[in-house]
């Protein structure tokens, strides 16, 4: 494996030889950065791919939306203790310092949730575009940097609740329906650099800008005339500064010749939004309806909002180049978290633990031939999940199971990574929702020479 390592990313090429790598390589750099350049737009427009993602997306600003490397999304892990050299890894800034190609990468997922409380069932779907990212090796192997955008929290979420009053003694009973939905979340733009000191230690620092748009939506229908709708929409918006810092390190020939240990930390400093709130309804004026601001004079108001920090830390294993065992630790202090524009949902925060373990297989072409088979990279793992919220002493909690395979591309190092997920979520006891949950995800690695010293013959 290093030996192909060295032969690919060591090569010298002649001037015929790097026209023709230019010639292949700029079409899929700008292919690349056409599907990201898409994914913005396509952040503000998935709602009409999709009907609502799980329940309990709908509390506060949303629920945390977990970041993972394109090779262990399929172990359901982040991969902040396993880079891979043709790959990116948001997870960790520092394995940026490690890139020898220019790596890109865009991922998508389709999930889907059966939900079922103490009386009724329902299924319902979300597609989403997660992230994309792009490292370039300002300094191969030593020296990268990395430009992306990803969500922080997701809010997407449909609720319908319906049921009957009673006005007074002389009116019959009134029946009503309420339709909720929200939309948006936090999502990061983060720019940041890796620098690796020798073969065993690496560091990377990525400040970013937090992005915040929520807005949330709920119609009331009656079933007598005399009682009027009523809807109201409620926006929040805002943006502050983050920082997050990594450290990564290694050593090998341990318990074997060819075995590795590594390790990864990556730490996500505390962000506090000063957002800005506007409610509106439909009133009639002068005898027409029309939209009116509900929250006062300014028609806004103000509120804190604050991401908490978050820790990850793993070990990676590598038993041979073909096998290796993975688990990690990710912590938020959610009980920290703030979210003043609502403090009842703000009570339901407790501090969130994830983890898991995970397995990875290499097949080694020496051992297994060079068959199509043997160009493939198998992946499963078990992650439990204590969650963000809590009811009455009752966490939401959830089980995944994890399975993944990588695709490579028969003429780069570039590749396709499919995952499957399946898991549970959540109580159907105190009127809440349990879930079922079945999820596929999708990403695309571009992996290219950029930037090759020319030898002329």
């Amino acid at each position: 494996m290093m030996r192909m390592m060295q032969e690919i990313c060591g090569k010298q090429y002649s001037g015929k030889q790097y026209s023709r790598l230019t010639s292949r390589t700029l079409p899929s750099l700008l292919l690349f950065l056409l599907l990201t350049a898409g994914t913005v737009i396509a952040q503000s427009d998935q709602n009409s791919l999709s009907r609502s993602g799980s329940f309990y997306s709908g509390f506060a600003f949303g629920a945390p939306a977990d970041i993972y490397s394109g090779h262990t999304v399929g172990i359901g892990l982040p991969g902040v203790s396993d880079p891979d050299g043709f790959k990116p890894n948001s997870t960790n800034p520092a394995h940026w310092g490690n890139a020898r190609l220019s790596k890109g990468q865009i991922r998508f997922g389709l999930a889907g949730y059966r939900g079922e409380d103490s009386v009724n069932r329902e299924t319902y779907s979300l597609f989403t575009i997660e992230s994309f990212q792009v490292v370039l090796p300002l300094l191969r192997d030593r020296l990268g940097a990395s430009v992306g955008f990803r969500p922080a929290t997701r809010l997407e979420y449909s609720r319908t609740n319906s049921g009957i009053f009673e006005p007074g003694e002389l009116v019959d009973p009134v029946g009503f329906i309420t339709n909720s939905t929200g939309t948006g979340g936090v999502n990061v733009l983060e720019a940041g650099f890796g620098y690796r000191f020798n073969d065993y230690i690496s560091v990377g620092y990525a400040p970013s800008i937090f992005l915040m748009a929520l807005e949330k939506n709920s119609s009331t229908d009656f079933s007598q005339g005399q009682f009027q709708s009523k809807s109201i929409t409620e926006t929040i918006s805002g943006h502050a500064a983050g920082h997050r810092f990594g450290a990564y390190i290694q050593t090998g020939s341990l318990l074997a010749e060819r075995d590795r240990l590594q390790a990864g930390l990556s730490v996500q400093l505390p962000v506090t939004i000063r957002a800005d709130l506007a409610k509106t309804t439909f009133r009639p004026v002068d005898g027409v309806f029309r939209e009116v601001d509900i929250v006062g004079e300014s028609g806004t108001t103000s509120s804190d909002v604050k991401i908490p920090l978050e820790v990850q830390f793993g070990i990676t294993y590598y038993l041979n180049p073909a096998n290796s065992v993975t688990t990690e630790l990710q912590f938020q202090q959610w009980g920290n978290a703030r979210f003043s524009s609502d403090l009842t949902q703000e009570a339901y925060f407790t501090d969130r633990f994830k983890t898991g373990l995970g397995y990875q297989f290499k097949p080694d072409r020496t051992r297994f031939g060079r068959s199509f088979f043997t160009r493939l990279q198998y992946r499963t793992g078990i992650t439990y999940d204590s969650g963000h919220l809590t009811f009455a002493g009752s966490k939401i909690d959830t089980w995944m199971i994890h399975a993944g395979i990588s695709v490579p591309s028969p003429n780069s190092p570039s590749s396709m990574d499919l995952s499957f997920h399946m898991g549970w979520q959540g109580t159907d006891s105190m009127n809440l929702v349990k879930e079922q949950i079945f999820k596929v995800k999708l990403s695309l690695n571009l992996a290219e020479f950029m930037f090759v010293r020319t030898r002329f013959q």
